[in-house]
């Protein structure tokens, strides 16, 4: 009884990392994304003023 509870509890936390690991490259690539984004338009505001 024991052993196979921690045998779910092992199951679930690997699928969970699992799960987790698939969305990690959408997060990376629209945090990327935002980044750039602040970028370009703070570049082109400080370039407004001149």
């Amino acid at each position: 009884m024991i052993v196979q509870t921690v045998t779910n509890f092992v199951v679930a936390a690997e699928a969970e990392r699992a799960e987790r690991a698939e969305h990690e490259p959408y997060l990376v690539g629209v945090s990327v994304f935002v980044f750039l984004t602040l970028l370009l338009l703070g570049t082109l505001s400080f370039n407004r003023n001149k």
